[in-house]
């Protein structure tokens, strides 16, 4: 009685002014004091909404005239109308949001867009929506033991959380979420043959050019992600004789199954990607295989770009019947989005 008396004489603090003016900045750009008063009003915050919807002030499970689905509910817990639509300001509320909670929000540290844009957090919201409804409502708790957040204008300093800084209540289980999903990419690649079967060895290659494009589609398996892929690559291998009839210029195109093993084998730094791959390929020579392995470097934080080093391996049925192969390295420069 005496809290719903509280709650009842005190202004709604979601309502607090300096609060959403903070709410509007991304955090790069929050000072620490800044930063200490947004979690302390978005706690406070919190503690209102629920208050309310314990009280039934607030009802998120029935609303009239019809029911919420379940992306417009979490849109009210965000504080937002029910039908606003995801973009990059709406990502900031959200990454605060969980942040806010001590939801561990590395996984969109880089931004926006290097989260997969549109697509990529969409899906990660679409695939741990039950989760993130139970956390925003309150119905599943983190507590944090030594988080420093004043009550008043001074700078504080953020000290960073450990596991064992959180502790969580045995009857409330948290289920880790799933990882984000990368979203569209296409790359333009430059690739050269390095090794040749006996077909090819007395050949000589050159540089060509190809398109990659990596799509979200695909599934995720255990600490793996499969999508779907394609590729279109040329291949030029000059015979020694004068006679280009006997030379083999062509290209490629393949449906691949790319598989990121980057939470499996973490090579070259924590933002970088890496990734094998395999598909069938239809060749102007015959048909075959392709395979290889990609590590994917982002180039900027801000900027949906990234350097991929690519190593393949084609495997070719020649259609006079002999089979042969090579092995190839190149650079790809993608953009994502």
């Amino acid at each position: 009685m005496i809290l719903e008396l509280a709650f009842g004489l005190v202004p709604n603090p979601c309502n607090d002014e300096r609060y959403l003016q903070i709410k509007d900045k991304s955090l790069d750009n929050m000072s620490d004091r800044e930063y200490s008063y947004f979690l302390q009003k978005e706690k406070e915050c919190n503690e209102y909404t629920m208050a309310q919807i314990s009280k039934g002030s607030i009802d998120i499970s029935e609303p009239e005239p019809e029911a919420l689905n379940k992306n417009q509910r979490l849109n009210v817990l965000l504080g937002l109308d029910p039908d606003t639509k995801l973009d990059e300001d709406i990502f900031n509320i959200f990454v605060k949001k969980l942040d806010s909670l001590n939801v561990d929000i590395s996984e969109f540290e880089d931004g926006y867009e290097w989260s997969g844009g549109y697509y990529g957090v969409k899906t990660y919201i679409d695939e741990n929506i039950d989760e993130l409804l139970n956390i925003f409502a309150g119905k599943k708790k983190l507590i944090l033991t030594d988080t420093k957040v004043s009550n008043d204008d001074d700078d504080t300093e953020r000290e960073p959380r450990s596991d064992k800084d959180i502790e969580i209540f045995e009857d409330e289980q948290i289920a880790e979420p799933k990882s984000k999903r990368s979203g569209f990419r296409i790359g333009g690649t430059l690739i050269r043959p390095v090794m040749t079967g006996a077909f090819f060895s007395e050949y000589s290659p050159y540089f060509d050019i190809g398109i990659v494009i990596n799509t979200p589609i695909g599934i995720k398996l255990g600490p793996v992600f499969a999508s779907i892929g394609l590729e279109l690559n040329r291949y030029s291998f000059a015979n020694p004789s004068a006679d280009d009839s006997l030379s083999y210029f062509g290209k490629y195109i393949a449906g691949v199954i790319d598989i990121d093993i980057s939470e499996v084998i973490r090579f070259g730094g924590q933002n970088n990607e890496n990734h094998i791959l395999g598909g069938l390929a239809d060749y102007d020579n015959g048909i075959g295989i392709v395979g290889g392995a990609d590590q994917i470097i982002r180039l900027s934080k801000k900027l949906p770009i990234s350097l991929s080093i690519i190593e393949r391996f084609n495997l070719l049925k020649l259609d006079s019947g002999s089979i042969t192969y090579w092995v190839s390295l190149g650079a790809n420069i993608g953009f994502h989005f």
